[in-house]
């Protein structure tokens, strides 16, 4: 029950469940419900207990995308839920871990805190023990020095020896009880304490040294069921009550008031040195008091972090499934309508993917037997006159560019038919959703890497007169096969910047997450268009996550046209000029975007060095006063 919120019973009863031999779980599941009832009440059956006693304790808590080896996982807590609240800032910490050998007196337990929470409180308890024997050895320095009747320093030396030996003994019964916290060692170093007050003075500033001793006495205390004599407020009140010995003996004459600071100042009234006392023992009372206080509260904060860490988890948990399952489908196991068939020369074998418009299938030539990815309208758009426009459309931006950074054409067919195809080069690679998915962030020679590669391939693109039309992560390949490359592949959504040549139907094409707004509300585009997708495309592989996202794609284009990208550092620890060259990059008016992608590539390349041009630092200081970044993002979406 390393989270807490699962209780040790719980716990036990999980452990014989999942032993590796079959004799140590229960005989049945009858025996298992059982157990498991009496477990949620708190209560541990005792033929459980029994069989625990013989088992290895939980291995170590298992992180994402980490198999337990030495053993099971030690069973995290569940979040707190509607019906079961989480702990409060009263319930008290657990002082160590619930020992295997010991399921039973683990089950009467009621932890909240961690185990870092708990780890946290010894190394504080290791503190005071050199603390004390630190202040105790320089204040018989300090006073062997200063004090001027030796009377008082003797018995502040012997005080101050008694305090050492009760850090000592505090250390040893720890050791020997690591389950529990013991304070009443404390409690004699506390009434020691009038020792070195007497020597010093009983109101001198030695009382903020006990001040902050009673506070830091607070922080991660760790207690549980502690009997009284190990509770922290023996402390106090021992400091208190030898104290106010010393000083009622002090007032009656039975002590003198030979301190380095006298408790009765010459001239002052009777009732002062009174005043003062209560004054001294008021702020002992406050630091007690505050020191729980901060206590309690960093329990609270305990409690919902670790909530959040499993409801994380949880959610970890359901995202790789979830990508696992998505992973297969974009394998295309399943097969397209095609696969099988033979289209003009080439073999079609697993679908590779599925847009909006076509399908591409793996392909073999039938006499060279060149791998190929091959582009065929999908099923259900045969025949319509409008993709099959658009599919030519798209053939003939390809015959246009000639750029190692975009997938190369190899073959175009059937254009006279109503099965066109387009077979491009087999990319032996993945692309960057695909990496994406797996980790949100691109590493900065990653970056570089990018930018060089797909900037010169955009570059080519647009050279030829093309504009891609619908740039995205899933749109963008990385080779693995020799060179490491980057390549732009899908012209599905591409236009001609020369409006002669482009007699296509004026169509809104492409992926709401990352369309210009221009290109959202259907006006004419032009390169800028791709550079503000592009711009999208990095935000996304910096920041962990898209700049728009919702389930509906008409959300999406709304926020998008109305409310802008969101702030990327809402999100990430971004350098302020790559801050900058992304406002830029996606400036809602054409005109105040870069002006090709190169100079993109070069500022973005730029910035990863921190070393952006200033008139670009400029003008997106600039485009933020007037167009500042939206709120944070939606829901995550990969």
């Amino acid at each position: 029950a390393a989270g807490g919120a699962l209780t040790p019973a719980a716990a036990t009863v999980l452990r014989v469940g999942l032993a590796k031999r079959p004799e140590d779980r229960p005989a049945g599941a009858a025996e298992l419900a059982a157990a498991l009832l009496a477990a949620l009440d708190g209560k541990l059956d005792p033929a459980i207990a029994a069989r625990a006693e013989r088992l290895a304790a939980w291995g170590p808590p298992v992180r994402s995308g980490e198999s337990a080896s030495a053993g099971l996982p030690s069973v995290p807590a569940s979040a707190p839920s509607a019906s079961r609240p989480p702990p409060g800032p009263a319930a008290a910490p657990s002082s160590g871990p619930a020992s295997s050998s010991a399921p039973a007196a683990a089950a009467a337990e009621d932890p909240v805190s961690t185990l870092a929470w708990r780890e946290a409180y010894g190394e504080k308890m290791r503190g005071f023990f050199a603390a004390a024997v630190l202040l105790c050895a320089g204040g018989a320095a300090i006073l062997g020095f200063i004090g001027r009747e030796r009377g008082p320093v003797y018995f502040a030396w012997a005080c101050m020896g008694g305090v050492v030996g009760a850090a000592w003994l505090h250390r040893r019964l720890a050791a020997r009880r690591p389950a529990s916290s013991v304070y009443w060692p404390w409690a004699l170093a506390g009434a020691l304490s009038v020792g070195p007050a007497h020597s010093f003075g009983l109101h001198s500033a030695f009382a903020s040294v006990l001040v902050l001793a009673v506070f830091s006495g607070g922080v991660f205390r760790a207690t549980q069921r502690a009997s009284w004599v190990d509770r922290r407020g023996l402390v106090l009140a021992a400091i208190l009550a030898a104290h106010t010995l010393l000083f009622a003996s002090i007032l009656a004459g039975v002590v003198p008031d030979d301190g380095n600071v006298a408790v009765r100042q010459p001239g002052a009234p009777a009732w002062e040195p009174v005043v003062h006392h209560l004054l001294l023992l008021g702020m002992y009372v406050a630091a007690f008091a505050a020191g729980n206080a901060v206590d309690r509260a960093q329990q609270t904060l305990a409690a919902r972090a670790r909530a959040a860490t499993l409801e994380a988890a949880r959610r970890e948990a359901l995202l790789t499934l979830a990508r696992a399952e998505l992973d297969r489908v974009l394998a295309g196991d399943e097969g397209g309508v095609f696969s099988g068939q033979r289209v003009g020369p080439w073999n079609l074998g697993r679908l590779l993917g599925r847009g909006g418009m076509g399908e591409v299938y793996e392909a073999r030539h039938a006499e060279s037997g060149v791998r190929a990815a091959l582009k065929l309208i999908r099923g259900d758009r045969v025949g319509d006159p409008v993709f099959l426009r658009l599919f030519e459309r798209e053939t003939a931006a390809l015959r246009r560019i000639a750029s190692p950074y975009v997938a190369r054409v190899l073959d175009v067919g059937g254009l006279d038919d109503e099965l066109p195809y387009i077979a491009m080069e087999y990319i032996a690679g993945r692309s960057l959703a695909d990496i994406l998915r797996e980790r949100d962030r691109l590493a900065p020679d990653e970056l570089r890497a990018l930018l060089r590669d797909a900037g010169r391939g955009l570059e080519d693109v647009h050279a030829a007169g093309v504009v891609h039309g619908d740039l995205k992560p899933r749109n963008v390949f990385r080779t693995e096969a020799g060179a490491v490359r980057w390549k732009l592949a899908d012209f599905g959504g591409a236009r001609f910047v020369d409006a002669a040549a482009d007699d296509a139907p004026r169509l809104v094409v492409g992926t709401a997450a990352y369309m210009s707004p221009e290109q959202a509300a259907g006006e004419a585009i032009d390169s800028r268009s791709d550079l503000f997708s592009w711009c999208l495309v990095l935000y996304r592989a910096l920041v962990g996550r898209p700049a728009f996202t919702s389930a509906d794609p008409a959300e999406a284009l709304r926020r998008l046209r109305e409310a802008g990208p969101p702030d990327p550092r809402a999100c990430a620890e971004l350098p302020e000029d790559l801050v900058l060259a992304l406002r830029l990059g996606l400036a809602r008016r054409p005109a105040e975007r870069f002006g090709s992608a190169r100079e993109l590539c070069d500022a973005f390349a730029q910035a990863l060095d921190g070393r952006l041009d200033e008139r670009l630092r400029r003008r997106a200081r600039e485009l933020l006063r007037r167009e500042p970044w939206s709120g944070a993002t939606e829901a995550a979406g990969r």
